[in-house]
């Protein structure tokens, strides 16, 4: 497309930036011509600056002249009796000429106007099909489900007691199923469901956004009962600035949103749900009651709604019998719906890949988490055997960690394939579940944890020195030095800092930051000397898995245990 607007431009600017031909003419020859009557007549032409010069024999010149010296030719032709003629101008060939050098250019503009002018199309709104999305769909929360379901009774069967709500927000990592909640809430008040992006609302010229806002709810009032889905609701409902400077058109737009959710117009059967993972950002005015009556929390899938998202994913696929589920719910950890979701499906794909069969089996599912946690394994290893040494001894050392520490963490795997994401090796542990929950994490455990993080960069360490430590532990060391920074500055875990938690950043002396960055460096000496202990004290076990890593490239829990268990009765 750029080459075609070129070859279009190219003309005129041509047209307009070559300087315009000029043929010289002696003067001195035209009157001698005149004099001697070689020529038989002259025409005069274009406002006296084109003299065409006819000669007896039939020659014709035409050449360009000033009007001044067009003038002197026409009295010497005079004055010599010969013929002087005159040529009417003709307007057609410049027009012509004209209109062809315009035109690109006039083509290249309305092409631009036509790019940048607002497209009202857009503001035409389709009702869309929330389809047969029912709450047996949704395998997360009993708490969201009450509060969504007492949305719908008092949405579609108002009481007097208790008022209608005009606005409901969903915040929440991202996806929880929040845009799965507003189709099964829509679905089940029979209502007409209207969907829109919060960018949607974002526009180029002042007052766009404002107007589709203002049409939106118009049309949502002709179509009541009406739900309208704001997702991503933060594009627009950002805090206003408080400055002149700021963006006038989103503002514009909150504003108006603002005014139709709790204006002089009446939504009495117009519902906005609303969804975000941002709501610290929102502005007060748009959280207030009035506007956004019910604010719902959708936080990450527990254990036992992992479990049942697990079960809605599964309802229409073939299952291997015996699965233990137990085991993946548990290095499930964090995952969303969203993510579970991937994960079976990857299962899927790798149970056709490699049987041909769309049975999910355990090995698929094992798989399938390493590839969503990992990275997609590579199948030949180009290393050579001094980096696949280095590595095993580097994953030994977390394992060995792992292992010392049974009371907290939960060996899986260690493994020193290499994948396509840039990870070496890797070891897979989880914490036990009695200490995942918020309120039971101990400063003890906060200080294993960051002991598990270095025990790979502590093992190059012993085995190869001080002096050839690998940079491959670099993201261990950020999270064991980001961790160490939280229990000093929000957790209050320092010793200068003991039960301060500092506030933000900004506000912040000196001497305050000196003092939390002594207490850090103290966490982080303490746990590496502790590190450093226990991987002299069980150097031998090191050696010994990293053989068998070299030898096998992984591990699982029964085999790591297994040597671990012989490692402690002194039988190798």
């Amino acid at each position: 497309m750029k080459k075609f607007y070129l070859w279009i431009f190219l003309p005129s600017l041509v047209g307009a930036f070559l300087p315009p031909f000029h043929d010289t003419v002696s003067y001195t020859k035209i009157i001698n011509e005149i004099q001697t009557r070689k020529l038989d007549r002259i025409i005069i032409g274009n406002d006296l600056k084109e003299t065409t010069l006819v000669e007896k024999s039939g020659h014709v010149e035409k050449i360009n002249t000033e009007p001044m010296i067009t003038t002197q030719i026409m009295k010497q032709a005079f004055d010599n009796n010969i013929e002087i003629g005159y040529k009417n101008k003709i307007y057609f060939p410049e027009w012509i000429v004209q209109a062809l050098f315009s035109a690109p250019l006039l083509f290249i503009v309305w092409s631009v106007f036509q790019r940048f002018s607002p497209d009202f199309s857009q503001y035409e709104f389709d009702i869309e099909s929330v389809g047969n999305s029912t709450f047996k769909d949704w395998g997360g929360s009993k708490e969201v489900l009450r509060e969504c379901k007492e949305t719908i009774r008092y949405f579609t069967n108002p009481n007097e007691a208790v008022k209608k709500p005009k606005g409901v927000l969903l915040e929440g990592p991202p996806g929880t199923g929040k845009t799965l909640l507003g189709r099964i809430i829509a679905n089940y008040a029979n209502a007409t469901f209207i969907a829109f992006s919060g960018s949607n609302f974002v526009e180029l010229y002042s007052g766009m956004g404002a107007l589709r806002v203002r049409k939106l709810f118009d049309y949502a009032r002709k179509n009541s009962p009406c739900i309208i889905f704001i997702d991503e609701i933060d594009a627009i409902g950002q805090h206003r600035k408080q400055s002149v400077i700021g963006n006038e058109e989103r503002e514009q737009t909150l504003n108006q949103l603002l005014y139709e959710m709790d204006g002089f117009n009446q939504n009495n059967d117009v519902l906005v749900i609303a969804a975000t993972n941002r709501k610290d950002i929102l502005d007060q005015a748009l959280l207030r009651p009035g506007r956004f009556d019910r604010i719902i929390h959708i936080p990450l899938p527990d254990k036992f709604s992992r479990r049942e998202i697990i079960k809605i994913f599964l309802r229409d696929r073939a299952v291997e019998k015996g699965i233990d589920w137990d085991s993946f719910l548990l290095q499930t950890e964090g995952f969303s719906g969203a993510d579970i979701e991937q994960w079976l499906n990857d299962a899927n794909i790798h149970s056709l890949r490699a049987s041909n069969e769309t049975i999910i089996t355990q090995e698929s599912l094992w798989n399938s988490l390493e590839r969503v946690r990992i990275g997609v394994k590579k199948e030949i290893d180009l290393r050579s055997d001094l980096v696949r040494r280095r590595v095993a001894v580097h994953e030994a050392g977390h394992t060995l960690i792992s292992l010392c520490f049974s009371d907290y963490f939960m060996f899986q795997k260690v493994s020193i394939q290499e994948t396509y994401s840039g990870v070496g090796g890797y070891t897979m542990f989880n914490v036990i579940p009695d200490f995942a929950e918020t309120s039971m994490i101990t400063k003890d455990l906060l200080l294993k944890q960051i002991q598990l993080l270095l025990g790979g960069r502590i093992a190059e360490s012993v085995f190869y020195g001080d002096s050839y430590v690998s940079i491959g532990a670099h993201d261990d060391l950020d999270k064991a030095n980001e961790l160490c920074r939280q229990m000093v500055s929000q957790f209050g875990m320092g010793s200068k800092l003991n039960n301060v938690v500092s506030p933000q950043e900004n506000d912040l002396s000196d001497q305050f930051l000196t003092m939390a960055d002594q207490d850090t460096l103290a966490l982080l000496r303490s746990a590496m000397y502790d590190t450093r202990r226990l991987v002299v004290k069980h150097k031998d076990f090191i050696e010994r898995l990293a053989d068998e890593l070299v030898f096998d490239f992984s591990m699982n829990d029964k085999e790591v245990k297994t040597l671990w268990r012989t490692y402690n009765s002194k039988e190798f």
